[in-house]
């Protein structure tokens, strides 16, 4: 499961790299899909984090290791990346940004989660992956010109990809799974999990969000002052 999930994550972006066009974003939930689906049948949280957490990890360094091998041509591939890096950085430097004040970014981080509910359970996931690896790609382009532009130390190695985005995608993985077997077991008409695994679940998966702004409110300055530190 976790080859399969490796592959599927490196691979399309591997395509992305020699054909100019980003198509991992739409090839990758759709070669995904099946291993999720079998996963829900397995009632099996296990092997759906072990599939989504596996496919995103693989996808994020097989495209961070390509776009600090060839930032112009990433810079063609996925421009929004570059447009987020220079927004970032601005913040980095200044720490100044619309984007990081309290009254901004609260009601985003709420409106992104019941968007993720809805969505996920009306297309099984699919939709969710598919906006999900433009917010991830957002990420790897900037991580990866942040590498460029630093000076390579231990901070931004560790908190590049800044420890609040890490707990808000961990708390995505389980409820996406946990709303496709919803919406699965609803489709079907047959029970596939029971009342308590749910609520954990559920309890799990909006934990990690929480403590995605909790964190964010928390160490926002001290990340943003390591950065800093860090680039040249």
């Amino acid at each position: 499961w976790l080859l399969v999930a490796l592959l599927i994550g490196g691979l399309p972006v591997v395509l992305d790299h020699l054909t100019g066009y980003h198509l991992s974003r739409w090839l990758t939930p759709v070669m995904l899909l099946p291993l999720l689906l079998a996963a829900v049948l397995r009632d099996s949280c296990y092997y759906a984090f072990m599939v989504l957490g596996g496919m995103l990890l693989s996808h994020s360094l097989t495209m961070i290791a390509l776009a600090v091998h060839a930032p112009d041509h990433w810079s063609e591939i996925f421009p929004p990346g570059y447009q987020y890096w220079e927004a970032t950085r601005d913040w980095v430097l200044t720490g100044q940004s619309k984007e990081y004040q309290l009254g901004y970014w609260v009601p985003g981080h709420l409106q992104l989660a019941l968007a993720m509910v809805f969505y996920t359970y009306c297309s099984l996931g699919l939709i969710t992956l598919w906006h999900g690896f433009h917010e991830v790609d957002l990420m790897n382009l900037y991580v990866s010109q942040l590498w460029l532009h630093s000076d390579g130390s231990l901070g931004v190695m560790l908190l590049g990809w800044h420890p609040w985005s890490v707990c808000r995608g961990i708390g995505f993985v389980i409820l996406t799974y946990e709303l496709v077997s919803w919406s699965f077991e609803h489709l079907c008409g047959t029970a596939i999990s029971t009342r308590r695994s749910r609520i954990n679940r559920w309890g799990l998966g909006l934990g990690f969000l929480a403590l995605d702004m909790v964190l964010k409110y928390t160490m926002l300055e001290s990340v943003r002052q390591v950065l800093h530190q860090s680039i040249v």
